[in-house]
């Protein structure tokens, strides 16, 4: 049995605003390019907007999603179906690389195993891009904060290099699933004009968030706003974990007076602590309009409840 002290202080909580093993070498299997079984879907949900298609036909089906609660180049990525149990998968945090190419470079990131409805098992992967975008590819000092006007709608990454993506791939331990997408200029841009729709029913001013003269900034820090001690305690005795998207709105005097989230993992305990404790301790500077003046704006984030 675990102590529950133990236990405590084991959990963890990490607000991301972004478990490695050992193997012996082999050599690496070439994965099969799974080709497309149906359109692209985009479904317009009340919390975020999500693409979807199939690859692949019987048991090597696969169902590839990009799910966006949250403006930006950032999105959340599933990969589910048989064919990911070669990748070995574990519910706890796993190193993987992805990547949209052949011209992109690929992309460390964190995965977790889950499912997608009768799609098991499934990568679950929080944070997930394109490529890499043009402020990362820019050589900035250390410290560089980048002048605005800031659109904190829009996108960064190029049409033309959306274009030129061929197929998408996640690799583990020398192990991959490799799915044709084809061109990606046109699912993305259906997937931005669903996410400008979504943020038109926040209550904010969209125009005047394509040109903030400053966004909205944290006074104390975003890692103390969420601890392991606000696990859920039915969560943690079960081992429950949550990836959770969430959205303060933040008022003219920095105060955050709302809060939304929406759950790669669904779970209203996990989702209720999570607007709790962001409203109780979160502190803003709030945004400023292009002439200089206090608006009502939003703060978007991630915070991740894993086991060790």
């Amino acid at each position: 049995m675990i102590d529950r002290k133990t236990a405590f202080k084991a959990a963890a909580v990490m607000i991301i605003a972004s478990a490695a093993f050992s193997y012996g070498a082999s050599a690496k299997q070439e994965p099969a390019l799974l080709q497309p079984s149906s359109s692209w879907n985009l479904n317009y949900a009340e919390k975020n907007c999500r693409l979807m298609r199939t690859f692949g036909e019987g048991e090597d089906k696969v169902v590839f999603a990009i799910e966006q609660a949250l403006p930006g180049d950032h999105f959340s990525v599933i990969v589910a179906g048989r064919p990911m149990r070669s990748l070995y998968l574990k519910p706890s945090p796993e190193d993987v690389q992805i990547q949209f190419g052949p011209f992109e470079d690929a992309t460390d990131v964190t995965a977790v195993e889950g499912d997608l409805g009768e799609f098991k098992p499934a990568a679950i992967i929080s944070m997930g891009k394109l490529g890499t975008l043009p402020s990362e590819a820019e050589d900035r000092p250390e410290g560089y904060v980048a002048p605005g006007p800031f659109d904190v709608i829009g996108r960064t990454f190029p049409d033309e290099r959306a274009a030129q993506i061929e197929w998408f791939r996640i690799e583990r331990r020398r192990r991959a699933v490799t799915l044709a997408t084809g061109p990606m200029e046109k699912p993305i841009a259906a997937l931005q004009k669903c996410m400008e729709d979504l943020v038109s029913t926040w209550g904010i001013d969209v125009a005047a968030h394509r040109e903030l003269s400053r966004r909205v900034e944290p006074t104390n820090d975003p890692g103390n706003w969420i601890r392991s001690t606000d696990y859920p305690v039915s969560e943690l005795w079960k081992g429950g974990q949550a990836i959770i998207k969430f959205r303060l709105t933040v008022n003219e005097e920095g105060l955050p007076v709302d809060c939304d989230v929406s759950g790669l993992t669904d779970s209203a305990e996990f989702a209720e602590i999570s607007c709790a404790r962001l409203k109780k301790r979160a502190r803003f500077e709030p945004a400023l309009d292009v002439n200089g003046e206090p608006i009502t704006s939003v703060y978007l984030g991630t915070v991740r409840f894993q086991m060790p």
